[in-house]
């Protein structure tokens, strides 16, 4: 890119580009029409009429959109995205920020035929760099984070948005998650039981108690985010904390008692945070 700071948006089969925004050097590639259910990727021809059915042109906007950031994860993406389409919900756009892969990540992203997924390339730059890049890049009131090897349950975006559309002062909100991968991951306890869920303006308790809130388990309304630093893309580790503490200064936030949420651990890999800081 030239200029240094732009991304080029193009809507599917026209190639006319819709927007220029600064979130590094990338390019967008939405999909073409189709949808995801269960295993089998349907055409469009196949949707039912009273499928959903977005418009893909520069003035559409979704109800939701869901950042993924990856790198080098081809194999866990491809299952992470199957349960992201597979919600039932529907009118969300998904945005894949490639952090630079050398594997095969973009050609299996190409070959996804739904026109829900948009796809951002960049160097190598880290997951808050990536995760910020599709932040600027969202169109949905609501924007929601997902991790490229991790799984949603199909009803995560459904029963999310009826919290905002039951409470309009409400910032974000988030659910309890399980794990899965190795045998010491399934015998593991969900999320809640090792950090209570808590709920209104919370700054103290997190500040204090810990934080329950983790990246693939939440929701925040985009005008919220946007009020803020965004992920931190200097720190290794707890970017995701550090974002926390900034909404819970001043917008409510309230939970699902719930683990929409599948978290991938495996006893070969090391911690996250270890993994972070030798990235």
């Amino acid at each position: 890119c030239p200029s240094g700071g732009c991304v080029d948006s193009y809507t599917s089969g026209s190639l006319l580009p819709r927007a220029k925004l600064h979130s590094g050097c990338a390019r967008t590639i939405c999909g073409t029409r189709s949808t995801h259910r269960g295993s089998d990727w349907l055409t469009q021809s196949q949707l039912n009429a009273s499928d959903f059915v977005a418009d893909t042109t520069s003035n559409y906007a979704p109800r939701v959109s869901v950042v993924i950031p990856t790198f080098n994860r081809q194999r866990e993406l491809q299952e992470c995205l199957q349960s992201v389409l597979a919600q039932t919900f529907a009118e969300f756009e998904v945005i894949v920020v490639d952090d630079g892969s050398s594997d095969e990540t973009i050609p299996m992203l190409r070959s996804v035929n739904d026109h829900r997924l948009r796809i951002l390339q960049q160097e190598h730059g880290g997951a808050s760099r990536a995760r910020n890049a599709g932040i600027r890049e969202a169109r949905g009131e609501l924007i929601a984070f997902q991790d490229s090897d991790d799984l949603w349950t199909t009803d995560k975006l459904e029963r999310q948005l009826e919290l905002f559309d039951e409470d309009s002062g409400l910032g974000w909100a988030y659910c309890d998650m399980s794990y899965f991968g190795s045998p010491s991951a399934e015998a593991r306890a969900t999320s809640f039981t090792r950090t209570a869920p808590v709920e209104g303006y919370v700054l103290k308790e997190v500040f204090v108690r810990g934080c329950p809130m983790h990246t693939p388990c939440t929701i925040v309304r985009r005008d919220c985010l946007l009020g803020t630093r965004l992920f931190d893309e200097q720190l290794r580790a707890h970017e995701d904390h550090d974002l926390w503490l900034q909404l819970a200064r001043s917008h409510k936030v309230t939970y699902i008692d719930a683990p929409l949420v599948r978290c991938r651990r495996d006893d070969e890999r090391a911690p996250r945070d270890v993994r972070l800081a030798l990235e």
